[in-house]
C-alpha cells in the first residue's frame, strides 16, 4: 500500500504523520469525531458573537485543517443547480471535445483545462475526471470578458457557473479576515491580494463505479489523499459519501457528513507555512461509498481554490517574531509542491503497485 512518504521529498511545510493514500484494511476510522461547524452570522455581528465565530474557526484549523460553513448566504439551490451542470458538462461534452481542452503546460503556477479520467494525478490513477478554470474564463467585472467563452466546449456553461464563482469569490476576504483576527493581525493585511483572489475552480465528475474498475475488498481511492496546495479551499458539501479527513492528532480517518448546504473550509500548504504551522494543511480523500447502491450513481464535487499571487513572498505572518521558514516566492513553492501530482523534467514521482 502506498503512502505519503513518496512524495514526502517535495513537501515544503512540515508532515511528520503517514498515512494511506487510498482507503486500507489498516485504516482507523473514528467516525464519532466531530468537526467544528462556524456560523458565519456571528461573523456579520460585533462582540461576543464575531469573537466566538472567530476561536471556533480558529481552533478548528489548529486542530485538523477543516471546518464546516453555515449561514454563508449561498442559497443551497445554486449547489444543486452546479452539480447538475457537471454532470453535463462531462456527459454531454464527447470525449474528442473535452480532449480540445487538456492542458499539456501550466498556466503560470496552476494546471488549468481538462483533466481525463485517471489522469489527475501521477501518483496513481484516481476514479475522476477534473475541469479547472481561472479568472478568466468567466465575464465578470474585471474576469475575461468575450474571450472567456474560449475556455468553454459549449459557451452556455460559462453562465451556468459564473453565479457559483461570484458566490464564492465574495466569501474570501470575510473568511480570510476572520483566520488573521485569530493571531490578532492586520485583518487588511492581504486585502489587495484576495480582491480579487487569485483563484481556480475545479469541477470534479465520479463516474458511477463496477467491479472492473477496482477491487473493492482492498479498499480504493475515488481521489488520492492529499493536502490542498492553497491558501485555503471552499468546498460545497458534497452529495454523496466518500471525502475522509485524517486527523493527524488521533492518527484517524473520519468520515465526513456536513449538513446539506453547508461550505467545506479546509486550510492549505500556503496558509500552513505563513502561520508557522498553527493551521493544519487538511489531509482528505475521497473513497468508495459503503452503500453499494450509492457506487452506481456519479458523484460531483467543485472545490474553489484560493491562492496568493505569484510574485507573493510567502512568509511568516507579522505577528510572528521568528519564523520556521525562509521567505519564499509562492511561484516557486507551489511549483515545488506540485511535483507530487505531475512530477517534473527530471523526476516522475513513483509508487507501490
Amino acid at each position: 500500500m502506498t503512502t505519503n512518504r513518496v512524495h514526502s521529498h517535495v513537501e515544503q511545510v512540515s508532515k511528520d504523520v503517514e498515512y494511506n493514500l487510498t482507503e486500507s484494511a489498516d485504516d482507523v476510522f473514528d467516525d464519532n469525531f466531530k468537526f467544528q461547524v462556524c456560523d458565519m452570522l456571528e461573523l456579520t455581528r460585533d462582540g461576543a458573537s464575531r469573537e466566538n465565530f472567530v476561536s471556533s474557526l480558529g481552533a478548528a484549523l489548529e486542530d485538523v485543517g477543516f471546518a464546516i460553513l453555515i449561514n454563508h448566504g449561498i442559497d443551497a439551490s445554486l449547489f444543486e443547480a452546479t452539480h447538475g451542470e457537471i454532470v453535463n458538462l462531462f456527459t454531454g461534452t464527447p470525449l474528442g471535445r473535452k480532449l480540445e481542452f487538456v492542458e499539456t503546460e501550466s498556466r503560470g503556477s496552476v494546471r488549468l483545462g481538462y483533466f481525463p479520467f485517471q489522469q489527475s494525478t501521477q501518483l496513481q490513477p484516481d476514479l475522476v475526471e477534473g475541469w479547472e478554470f481561472d479568472r478568466a474564463a468567466f465575464r465578470v467585472p474585471g474576469g475575461g470578458g468575450e474571450q472567456a467563452l474560449t475556455f468553454w466546449p459549449d459557451a452556455r456553461f460559462e453562465s451556468a457557473f459564473r453565479r457559483q464563482w461570484q458566490a464564492c469569490e465574495d466569501l474570501v476576504v470575510p473568511v480570510m479576515h476572520a483566520m488573521l483576527s485569530y493571531f490578532d493581525s492586520d485583518v487588511t493585511l492581504f486585502d489587495d491580494e484576495l480582491s480579487p483572489p487569485k483563484a481556480v475552480l475545479r469541477f470534479n465528475y465520479y463516474p458511477s463505479i463496477d467491479e472492473s474498475m477496482l477491487d473493492l475488498r482492498e479498499g480504493a481511492g475515488r481521489l488520492v489523499a492529499h493536502e490542498d496546495i492553497t491558501l485555503f479551499t471552499l468546498l460545497p458539501a458534497p452529495m454523496t459519501e466518500g471525502l475522509q479527513v485524517y486527523h493527524p492528532q488521533l492518527d484517524a480517518w473520519t468520515r465526513l457528513s456536513a449538513p446539506p448546504g453547508s461550505i467545506i473550509l479546509n486550510s492549505g500548504d500556503y496558509l500552513k507555512r505563513i502561520t508557522n504551522n498553527r493551521f493544519q494543511s487538511c489531509t482528505h480523500r475521497v473513497s468508495v461509498p459503503r452503500d453499494a447502491a450509492l457506487r452506481g450513481a456519479p458523484r460531483t464535487s467543485f472545490p474553489f481554490f484560493v491562492y496568493l499571487h505569484e510574485e507573493s513572498q510567502l512568509q511568516a505572518l507579522p505577528c510572528f517574531t521568528e519564523s520556521y521558514y525562509e521567505p519564499i516566492r509562492a511561484y516557486d513553492f507551489h511549483v515545488g509542491v506540485s511535483r507530487k501530482f505531475y512530477g517534473s523534467d527530471d523526476e516522475q514521482p513513483g509508487c507501490d503497485t
